[in-house]
């Protein structure tokens, strides 16, 4: 006789639904330990634009000015509508990355590097 076997469906229990209540920027439950345990007990705040920098850099490396609040808007819904692989993608087409200069010890960071 062959056994049943189940389906296992984690969309139906708490985290699965936390989760997607997250991705679809609704309020959701942060999750803190308690006594060794995690316990969803923190209720957070949705996803929503910020206000826009107060910069007024304008050779810089910043380009807060370039876009309109309209492209800030789309740019917003369009990265928070995103799975997880796509805004890596999407960080990752976006940004530029640059080497380091001169690097920080931070195991050390009062120690001088003066010769």
């Amino acid at each position: 006789m062959r056994r049943k076997i189940f389906q296992i469906q984690k969309a139906t229990w708490f985290s699965g639904k936390n989760r997607n209540t997250r991705k679809k920027r609704k309020r959701y439950f942060g999750k803190t330990k308690v006594n060794g345990k995690w316990s969803y007990n923190i209720e957070r705040e949705p996803r929503n634009i910020k206000e826009r920098c107060e910069c007024r850099v304008k050779n810089g490396t910043l380009k807060c000015s370039a876009i309109t609040e309209k492209q800030r808007k789309d740019i917003f819904q369009y990265f928070w509508s995103l799975c997880w692989g796509e805004k890596k993608l999407f960080a990752d087409s976006t940004v530029t990355s640059e080497i380091i200069k001169r690097s920080i010890d931070r195991k050390a960071p009062k120690q001088s590097r003066r010769n």
